[in-house]
């Protein structure tokens, strides 16, 4: 007895042990070919612009050419339908700010609403990157980025994370949204995230981090509504009425 229970025992542990590493291996692998699937054109920090396979049938008209003065006017032109005004009129330190680079581009700013949702420095960031990202797409590729900076909050200005999925198809540039004015600190800690330093998610810890970047085939819940000038136009996709 004794000696089968020694030497069933190992093999008993043994099996167990195999199991969990083939799971964590397996997790390894799903974790690996996810972020494969991600080809990072630009980022700063935790903003970013990325190319990313399409999540429905529908191809694109891509590679196309449009210039970051395109992209500028186009993002720059959407609206809430309510702007969002802060019980003070103070802007809350983050320590999370990524408006340190501002680049121009070439790009040539425009006057911007009050209640514009992309801010002058969230657009030169990400124009020259979406523009560069739609000329390097495949017909079965996306673009996905998000971008932060300072925004109206209940008390006031915070640094303040949206993220979209951007595509051309029909010759007409495309845009869902994921996430508007999200604390994107907050969300990581939610998520059961970590950090060295308590109580504050450093930008090193925030960079491999994903918030929603919305979807063709699921809508968006956002607590906001866009408008836009005459030149564009909002709420529908593939022949339906969507918010996002």
């Amino acid at each position: 007895m004794n000696v089968k229970t020694i030497t069933t025992l190992p093999i008993t542990l043994l099996y167990k042990y195999s199991s969990i590493t083939f799971f964590l291996l397996f997790i390894c692998l799903i974790t690996f070919n996810a972020q494969a699937k991600e080809n990072i054109v630009w980022q700063s920090r935790y903003d970013y612009v990325a190319i990313v396979p399409v999540d429905d049938a529908n191809n694109n008209d891509h590679p196309v050419e449009l210039s970051p003065q395109n992209i500028y006017d186009a993002l720059g032109s959407i609206r809430l339908t309510e702007a969002k005004k802060g019980f003070f009129d103070i802007d809350i330190f983050s320590g999370l700010s990524s408006d340190d680079e501002d680049e121009s581009n070439g790009i040539n700013d425009q006057t911007l609403p009050n209640d514009a949702l992309f801010n002058k420095k969230e657009l030169r960031k990400i124009s020259g990157p979406i523009a560069k990202a739609l000329s390097r797409a495949k017909s079965d590729e996306d673009i996905v980025f998000s971008v932060s900076g300072r925004h109206e909050g209940f008390i006031g200005k915070s640094q303040l994370s949206t993220t979209a999925r951007l595509f051309y198809k029909n010759k007409q540039l495309n845009l869902i949204f994921g996430e508007v004015y999200v604390d994107i600190q907050k969300k990581y800690r939610k998520s059961g995230g970590t950090s060295d330093n308590p109580g504050r998610a450093d930008y090193k810890d925030l960079k491999n981090f994903r918030l929603k970047t919305g979807s063709r085939t699921k809508k968006s819940k956002l607590p906001v509504a866009f408008i836009t000038d005459n030149s564009h136009f909002v709420g529908a996709y593939d022949g339906k009425r969507r918010k996002d």
